[in-house]
């Protein structure tokens, strides 16, 4: 599985703490719009997605969606499952078709469990994910339509690595 370097949370954390995982983890090819898990399911596999997006959205009375965070190879969804928080506060979603290295959530919480320097990493993503939710909701607030849209474009040029992101 060599392209899991694609991951950065994976790359950084160490050749150990990936091989601890290998036995657990399998990629997935994500197709757009599959939803990974709803608000109030309980969390039951993390993703490190390899390609694509994965936004995490608020969805509300009204029937609309709020887009709180966008996570690509930088990242994982689901993590906090592994720090004793398993039901989720919302929606993850495929926005751009792509990849991901997955495993139970049980096998996660163990492996992170046992070892401090993971469950830091795992915390600090989580501030990370609650900043963009916070910038988001900001930008929302007080940002023209055209600086909202910029702001998505360049996040998902980011995560992409690429100018074409394929939505439809």
């Amino acid at each position: 599985m060599a392209q899991l370097s694609a991951n950065e949370l994976l790359a950084s954390l160490g050749a150990d703490k990936v091989a601890a995982l290998l036995p657990y983890m399998k990629v997935l090819e994500l197709p757009q719009e599959t939803v990974l898990f709803e608000t109030g399911d309980t969390v039951k596999a993390v993703y490190f997605p390899l390609s694509g997006i994965i936004s995490i959205v608020v969805d509300l009375a009204s029937g609309e969606m709020i887009e709180a965070a966008m996570i690509g190879k930088d990242g994982l969804v689901g993590g906090s499952a592994a720090l004793d928080h398993p039901i989720s506060l919302n929606r993850a979603v495929v926005q751009v078709a792509g990849a991901a290295a997955t495993m139970p959530v049980d096998q996660f919480r163990e492996l992170v469990q046992d070892s401090a320097s993971f469950r830091a990493k795992l915390a600090r993503h989580d501030q990370f994910l609650l900043a963009q939710a916070q910038q988001a909701a900001a930008c929302n607030a007080t940002h023209s339509l055209e600086a909202r849209l910029s702001r998505w474009l360049l996040r998902c040029h980011d995560l992409l690595g690429s100018d074409d992101i394929p939505l439809t």
